[in-house]
């Protein structure tokens, strides 16, 4: 019976089919039909570019493991019960409807080109090409692929990519319906592609854990943004490893709505060159404020024992305390939050973590600095608190006023009182803290503290309990003389206030009780800057000494910002990084240093338009500096994922006014000399500015010129001796006036 089955002969209705098994010798007994026995005995078959249109007869065929069938005019296939089949290529016919392949062991498919609506895989495909179809729906499994090509289906935001591996292929998800995709699950080889052409995607992240080799992202009419911070670097030239896993192809050609692209730091430089000709995209790591990918996490709080009874739930958090982490080559830091508390980010490696307190020695830290370990990069976690106890008596204040709203002819000016106890022990003091300011050009209008005492030209406030690390602030309104009032205040007038934390006995740093801050008053002004409060000159003798900068930001666009991240650069060459302090934020803020980086990271801040914030911090220029030396500062500021904004660059002088290094312009000429009311500038070269100084160094007027003569009204200055500094194209000119 067996032998009568095997000589039956298979029905293979198309002629172009059964003449192709013929053409290819399957016809071992050439009596021109296919008996099952010969069908049984093929494991290998190819019969493309045949011009076949129907495949009836293939499932006699049931040894096959390889079938090629494309290039034809299938437009059915029903391979059931060919179930040792592992490769099969129908690709380029016009196969329509379902194609049921759930039954058989591929695990190789090139089934694109057709006009498949439905596609039932089976469990072991690894390889899949189903590209230019009418698929509204794929199932694929939690496995390895080389290989997934769904391009230029219909698939919608259903769709799904499980837990894959890529080997060695690529993922194509190009030409299909969806406005979103879940990339979280899959995982890829160092030498795997992307492709992601053509599609209506809103938004493209990549959480992948080893990257994609390339990437081709390209005709997305909708694409918005792009993630590719995952913690690892996954583009990069050849030139640049960081790590096994870079990329060296990345592609972006006419997606007209990306506007921002994340990536890790080190990949940012690179991805910045590749986007070069699109017009107004940021590229920044800043859509998350944790790293991407895996990482480990040293975090802590850090409290004060103000009763020597060891820290415990009853001590006082603090926050802006520095607390500083090494791995033995880089360093970084991170400032304690509102609640005390410290976060660091970190890879595998040893790490040594210590709190940084300015007055060190007062202090005793328990413990002194930790060391962890971790060996690995599993996103491992490890938690150490510190206790602070005072080291002896030691009171020291501080105090420091900074502009908010600046002067302004006819406007209200807002300022920043902020003082600190740098002490071991808690302070009190009965009108403890004074403002001094020009009460013939100003109205004082409001205090955020109820003053404790009010006199003339000065405001006074009470303090209580001020406790080691403590800031407070005080939010003072003024009301700025209008051009026309009887006492006039002009755009370029000077406008002096002298903050007051009176010296405790016993004050360890009584230079720093007293702040005097020179403002020049101006017409308009830049709501995102940063000011040098020192000024833009200062005395040699300052050099290696604290300068204190606000950084102000205002949200100008018309949404809320929900978050506001204040970036800036400090110039090793210029500031001693390991001496800067946070003093005071407007918000709440996470505040961190990495390498030379210093970040200011207002989380959830929710900025209405409008709306305003700012930053006090210090920093001490480096010693090594000389006299005529000039340090800068600048900051970026991001609000959201929008373009950055640059502040202006605050440079500071370290020049004696009456001994210039400039170079000087000899040809200018003031006079009369003494002088009453007004003072006359000329000379032969473009003149840009002149500023008018007291002999303590103290900015008391600025006037900006156009041309090369001027004339500089003193009639509101005190009898004495002054200094005016005047800049022109040629260079500088300081001279000595005397008002009579």
């Amino acid at each position: 019976l067996s032998g009568i089955a095997n000589a039956q002969i298979v029905n293979i209705p198309d002629a172009n089919f059964k003449a192709k098994l013929i053409l290819l010798g399957i016809d071992t007994n050439s009596d021109g039909n296919i008996q099952q026995s010969e069908a049984l005995s093929q494991t290998y078959l190819d019969v493309s570019n045949s011009n076949i249109s129907d495949l009836t007869g293939i499932e006699a065929f049931t040894n096959l493991t390889y079938l090629d069938c494309k290039n034809n005019t299938i437009n059915t296939l029903n391979l059931t019960g060919l179930n040792s089949m592992t490769y099969l290529n129908c690709s380029n016919n016009i196969i329509s409807g379902t194609l049921n392949l759930s039954s058989l062991s591929l695990t190789f498919l090139v089934a694109g080109n057709n006009n498949i609506t439905d596609l039932l895989l089976c469990p072991s495909i690894q390889r899949l090409f189903c590209n230019n179809n009418q698929l509204t729906q794929l199932q694929l499994f939690n496995q390895l692929y080389g290989y997934i090509d769904v391009s230029y289906n219909q698939l919608g935001n259903d769709f799904v990519i499980p837990n894959a591996y890529i080997s060695s292929g690529h993922l194509d998800i190009s030409g299909n319906n969806y406005t979103q995709i879940d990339l979280s699950n899959i995982t890829v080889s160092q030498d795997a592609f992307f492709v992601c052409e053509n599609t209506n995607l809103l938004n493209l992240d990549f959480p992948v854990r080893i990257p994609f080799q390339q990437y081709r992202i390209n005709n997305n009419a909708f694409l918005q943004s792009i993630n590719f911070k995952n913690g690892i670097a996954d583009y990069c030239p050849s030139s640049f490893l960081p790590s096994p896993y870079c990329g060296d192809y990345l592609q972006f050609n006419n997606n007209p709505n990306l506007s921002y692209i994340c990536a890790d730091e080190v990949e940012i430089p690179y991805i910045t060159d590749e986007t070069l000709d699109i017009p107004n995209i940021v590229v920044n790591s800043y859509c998350s404020f944790i790293p991407g990918g895996n990482f480990n996490t040293i975090s802590g709080n850090v409290k004060f024992d103000s009763n020597n009874d060891g820290c415990n739930i009853d001590d006082e958090d603090y926050q802006n305390i520095r607390v500083n982490i090494n791995d033995g080559i880089s360093s970084g830091s991170s400032f304690t939050s509102v609640n005390g508390d410290y976060t660091f980010f970190t890879q595998n490696g040893n790490f040594t973590v210590s709190p940084i307190i300015e007055n060190q020695s007062w202090f005793t830290v328990t413990p002194t600095s930790v060391s962890v370990n971790f060996p690995n990069n599993d996103n491992n976690t490890a938690t150490q608190d510190f206790c602070i106890t005072a080291n002896g008596i030691h009171p020291d204040l501080e105090i420091v006023i900074s502009p908010v709203f600046p002067s302004r002819p006819g406007f209200d000016a807002v300022y920043k009182i902020v003082y600190r106890n740098k002490g071991n022990f808690p302070l009190s003091q009965q009108n403890g803290v004074t403002l001094a300011f020009d009460l013939n050009r100003m109205d004082f209008l409001a205090a955020s503290v109820l003053p404790s005492q009010t006199n003339t030209g000065s405001l006074s406030w009470d303090y209580t309990n001020l406790r080691p690390f403590e800031s407070r602030e005080i939010l003072v309104t003024f009301n700025i003389n209008a051009p026309t009032d009887a006492i006039p205040v002009n755009i370029g007038d000077v406008l002096t206030f002298t903050a007051t934390v009176l010296p405790q006995v016993g004050d360890e740093d009584t230079g720093d009780n007293v702040y005097v801050y020179n403002e020049i008053v101006v017409g308009s002004y830049d709501p995102n800057d940063i000011t040098c409060l020192e000024g833009d000159v200062v005395s040699p003798a300052e050099i290696g000494n604290y300068l204190h900068y606000m950084i102000r930001f205002e949200n100008t666009g018309t949404a809320e910002a929900e978050n506001v991240v204040v970036r800036t650069e400090v110039n090793p060459a210029d500031f001693d990084i390991n001496s800067l302090q946070l003093l005071n934020t407007s918000h709440p803020v996470d505040a961190r240093i990495r390498g030379n980086i210093v970040e200011f990271i207002f989380q959830n801040i929710l900025l209405e338009s409008g709306g305003h914030g700012n930053v006090l911090l210090k920093v001490k220029s480096k010693s090594s500096l000389q006299q005529g030396d000039s340090v800068k500062k600048s900051a970026n500021i991001y609000f959201d994922y929008n373009y950055p904004i640059a502040t202006n660059e605050a440079e500071t002088t370290f020049q004696a006014l009456n001994n210039p290094s400039f170079e000087q312009d000899q040809s200018i000429s003031l006079y009369p000399n003494p002088a009453k009311d007004i003072v006359n500038v000329s000379g032969d070269f473009q003149l840009h500015s002149v500023q008018l100084y007291d002999v303590q160094g103290r900015l008391l007027q600025t006037q900006l010129v156009e041309g090369n003569q001027t004339v500089l009204d003193i009639a509101s200055q005190s009898n004495g001796v002054y200094f005016i500094k005047v800049t022109s194209d040629k260079g500088i000119k300081v001279g000595k006036v005397v008002k009579e």
